[in-house]
């Protein structure tokens, strides 16, 4: 069974923002350029390069400001981790009947 995922990539033009009221869990990921994400009642900034991600911790408002051109990867974090675990269930399952089989 697969986990759905979605995810939606954007671009930003230097200077531009986004917005976004109670984000907590979601993961962006930088393709290209430079962001500065700011979280409401959080006191440390973060700044994104190219192949860095972040996953939002606070609800209330997040400000997204591209401090160059950028594109960026948002999707729910809850996903990827879904989609982790799967691979390592499957793994598991795979394994138990030959473990099953060594202790008989």
């Amino acid at each position: 069974m697969l986990y759905p995922t979605s995810q939606v990539e954007v671009s930003l033009l230097r200077r531009h923002i986004l917005r976004f009221t109670d984000a907590a869990g979601l993961r962006l990921r930088v393709l290209a350029g430079t962001l500065w994400v700011t979280q409401e009642r959080e006191p440390d900034d973060i700044v994104l390069e190219p192949g860095q991600s972040f996953v939002l911790t606070r609800q209330g408002q997040t400000v997204i400001s591209a401090l160059k051109n950028a594109r960026v990867v948002i999707v729910p974090a809850v996903t990827e981790d879904l989609a982790g675990v799967q691979a390592r269930l499957w793994r598991v399952v795979r394994m138990f009947p030959r473990t099953v089989a060594k202790a008989l």
